[in-house]
């Protein structure tokens, strides 16, 4: 399977490195990730996602699912259209900048083989094999990762295959771990600071000062907690920052 349709149109907007600002997450922190799971997933919507779990040296593990390329209903592009500009996913911009980073490699480079690996079942509620097409050159590369811990309503899917917020009775606050922006393992670099020629982490530095311990609220949410709306729980979990030499 070819990743070439996620090549992204030259008359996009171009990927920049974000300046942090107030309102993070919690817990946040930038952390050293090791792949060890990398496929393409279809979705019911036909967006395309890459679902990856990764590990940290204190063996943490990290599950995240990447969109790529958008659903059906609005196009199957690695973008959206905001004030009549293509602005790349934000699923698609990490993937992109990952596969930068770790194999000087686009996205859209990318193959896949057919592996079978056990992934949780929620119907057998346990871990059954399952062929995926899994991304092989990703596997036990290593980045920093900028993970971000996100309070939102949770959703729930429909027989459409379409999500939708709970609400009424059932509405529930979740917590979920994002990937915000990743970062060279040993350089601490972005990419754009690495194709650069800059030699001084600031982007790093930046975020952690500005994103570390804070948390993020989607549109209502902070206000929903205040009145009272039960939470769900939280999902993912970060791992303790150390070095690359622990990486197995």
């Amino acid at each position: 399977m070819s990743l070439s349709n996620t090549k992204m149109d030259t008359d996009a907007e171009a990927l920049t490195d974000k300046v942090a600002s107030a309102g993070g997450v919690l817990p946040s922190g930038i952390y050293p990730m090791q792949i060890k799971v990398a496929f393409v997933s279809i979705g019911a919507t036909g967006s395309t996602n890459i679902v990856l779990h990764a590990e940290s040296p204190d063996g943490q593990f990290f599950k995240t699912s990447e969109c790529v390329i958008s659903g059906d209903a609005k196009g199957n592009h690695p973008y959206y259209i905001y004030s009549g500009k293509k602005i790349p996913l934000m699923g698609w911009a990490n993937m992109q900048q990952l596969c930068q980073l770790t194999l000087n490699k686009e996205l859209s480079e990318m193959e896949t083989e057919e592996k079978t690996i056990k992934l949780y079942d929620y119907e057998s509620k346990k871990e059954l094999p399952k062929e995926v097409d899994m991304i092989t050159d990703l596997i036990g590369e290593a980045v920093y990762m900028a993970i971000r811990e996100v309070r939102s309503i949770k959703q729930v899917q429909l027989e459409s295959g379409a999500w939708v917020d709970t609400e009424g009775e059932d509405l529930e606050i979740v917590s979920k771990n994002e990937i915000d922006k990743v970062y060279d393992i040993e350089s601490k670099l972005t990419v754009i600071e690495r194709d650069a020629g800059e030699t001084e982490h600031a982007k790093y530095d930046n975020w952690e000062k500005v994103n570390k311990d804070k948390v993020k609220y989607k549109k209502g949410v902070k206000d929903l907690e205040k009145n009272g709306a039960k939470a769900a729980g939280t999902a993912g979990s970060p791992a303790t920052t150390t070095q690359k030499k622990m990486f197995s």
